[in-house]
């Protein structure tokens, strides 16, 4: 749900993903969150995954999984989406895992 035409304000987010399912972007209330360019750095050779809400490949209607690879240690990864990648539902919380050590995020987008 991506509208570029408008005007939203920027937020940025920040977090370390240490675990499995921590949460990187809590959006306000009814609304969703829109990733227009996220940079993720891990301290170790890990798999990380971001996803919205629920790390779930076998949704019936979309993929909640933004990424899943295998990163090098300090080698920051960035991904951005021309139209904005948009949670799939009001309240999701975009989430992160990894397999092992810590990867640092910083998000851009904004909520709408």
């Amino acid at each position: 749900m991506s509208y570029p035409h408008l005007e939203f304000t920027q937020i940025k987010r920040a977090a370390e993903v240490d675990g499995t399912g921590d949460v990187i972007w809590d959006p306000a209330d009814n609304t969703h969150f829109v990733i227009k360019e996220v940079t993720f750095t891990p301290d170790a050779n890990m798999t990380f995954t971001l996803f919205s809400e629920t790390d779930a490949t076998d949704e019936p209607t979309i993929n909640k999984r933004v990424f899943k690879g295998e990163i090098l240690a300090d080698t920051p990864v960035t991904l951005r989406f021309k139209n904005g990648w948009a949670s799939d539902e009001q309240n999701d919380r975009l989430r992160g895992t990894v397999s092992t050590g810590t990867c640092y995020v910083q998000v851009l987008g904004y909520e709408n």
